[in-house]
């Protein structure tokens, strides 16, 4: 027989032909309407043990005495997806939540609940995406088509009519559903380039509060260098230089520019009409 774990002073095992057992501290077999899950499926709260049951289709919930707390009639279950008393359960109305320390259901039913990333967790109703707090705190009503996770820990993606944005565990939009796509980079992981449906790039810088737009989606391509201090920008066949900030160092108007070092600083070629020269960091012709 295989080991499937233990519940209060039973041990649980499956024979060859699939069905449970379960003895009791002194070895005699006992009969039983359910059987738990396993045993990492246990909750401890209010100084007591909650145990997951089954009766082999559906689930529901039991305490440290064996006491039915929850029936069970419930399709699908998953404590994982928020706090340790929480216990997300499916029955034939939707997605309901559980809480083992206040034994309450919440009167809220969902389409379903995605797992949580810091205490933020995506929820649908009404066939629309928005995000709850760890207390369940509505943060973002149903707002979105579709949604991701949080990148870093700092944005989602969010969808609205094909189109995508984010929006921050504040439930801020950061960054407007008006997008393709966007990819995440920077030192801290706190600047995005934007792509639009056209093809165009643009730049957002992502702070713990805010958001701010420095480069406009209108760019071919933007290249970031020197650990991300400075964008060449390409429009068409032309080139330009921007700093951190987005300000313009050399207008999108050359043919090429390129990055060098020397002594420890760094310089950029300029080429222009078969002409090179040299700038510093503030556009300076060396």
């Amino acid at each position: 027989m295989e080991f499937k774990g233990k519940f209060m002073n039973f041990t649980i095992y499956e024979d060859w032909d699939g069905q449970i057992v379960i003895y009791d501290e002194k070895g005699k077999v006992q009969e039983t309407e359910y059987i738990t899950v396993g045993c990492a499926d246990l909750i401890h709260a209010n100084g007591q043990d909650f145990y997951v049951v089954t009766d082999g289709k559906k689930y529901g919930l039991v305490n440290y005495k064996g006491d039915i707390v929850l029936p069970i009639v419930y399709t699908t279950y998953d404590f994982q997806a928020w706090t340790t008393y929480d216990i997300v359960f499916t029955d034939d109305s939707g997605v309901r939540i559980y809480n083992v320390k206040t034994n309450k259901i919440r009167e809220e039913v969902y389409e379903c609940i995605l797992s949580s990333y810091k205490n933020r967790s995506f929820y649908k109703r009404n066939g629309l995406y928005g995000l709850m707090d760890e207390k369940l705190n509505e943060i973002i009503p149903p707002t979105y088509d579709s949604c991701g996770t949080f990148s870093y820990g700092k944005i989602a993606r969010v969808y609205r009519e094909d189109k995508l944005g984010a929006v921050d565990r504040n439930g801020k939009e950061v960054i407007p559903t008006q997008f393709a796509d966007y990819t995440i980079t920077g030192r801290h992981r706190n600047i995005v380039i934007v792509e639009t449906v056209e093809g165009h790039f643009g730049v957002y810088v992502i702070t713990d509060d805010d958001s701010k737009c420095i480069l406009g989606p209108k760019y071919d391509d933007i290249k970031f260098v020197y650990n991300n201090h400075f964008e060449i920008v390409r429009i068409g066949k032309k080139f330009g230089l921007m700093d951190a900030e987005g300000n313009t160092i050399m207008q999108v108007a050359y043919d090429s520019i390129e990055i060098t070092k020397k002594d420890g600083r760094n310089y950029f070629i300029v080429e222009n009409d078969e002409t090179k020269f040299i700038i510093d960091e503030k556009g300076n012709t060396i």
